[in-house]
């Protein structure tokens, strides 16, 4: 079962669908302003955002085998600070097997953050079941980031051929 502990939680099922060709490159405001608050370039493919959703036969990035891991000039979808597929923020999120997470970049250019295929924050809860993160570039996190969320993996999911700058070519986990 998919529960959220936000009380406003949209339910979404995405089935079928083909995501690339997203670009977000511009952040709005800062953690540093007076109201402390800021809207961050997250979620190149998708920003999923108090969002319960369940994702079947979903590709975000490229359908193409590619032999490399993807850069700002070669990627399928592009975000400049985190999650440059996709991103789920204070949300619960689950991939079957047919989805794969391919070829997104997120160069994490200005606060560090990273997760170039899939980012995870703010007490999210992802679950991987058979899903494939490959050929995804960061800072850190190549394929996935984690700032205080949950990750769970099964069905011989597969999290490879990622690159990272700093750490995490992988999995990069802060605070889980």
């Amino acid at each position: 079962e998919n529960t959220t502990s936000a009380s406003s939680a949209v339910l979404l099922t995405l089935k079928d669908i083909y995501i690339t060709g997203g670009s977000i490159a511009t952040s709005i405001g800062s953690a540093n302003s007076p109201s402390g608050s800021a809207i961050l370039a997250r979620g190149g493919g998708a920003l999923l955002c108090n969002t319960n959703a369940l994702l079947k036969n979903v590709i975000i990035g490229s359908t193409s085998t590619v032999s490399a891991a993807a850069t700002e000039t070669s990627c399928a979808n592009y975000a400049s600070e985190d999650g440059g597929g996709i991103a789920v923020v204070n949300g619960v999120a689950s991939f079957d097997s047919s989805c794969i997470i391919r070829s997104n970049y997120a160069p994490a250019t200005t606060n560090g953050y990273g997760g170039g295929g899939l980012s995870i924050w703010g007490g999210s809860k992802v679950t991987l079941d058979g899903t494939t993160v490959s050929y995804n570039s960061s800072k850190h996190g190549g394929g996935i980031y984690i700032y205080n969320g949950a990750l769970s993996c099964s069905g011989s999911t597969k999290i490879q051929s990622n690159n990272a700058t700093y750490g995490g070519g992988g999995l990069y986990i802060v605070l889980s």
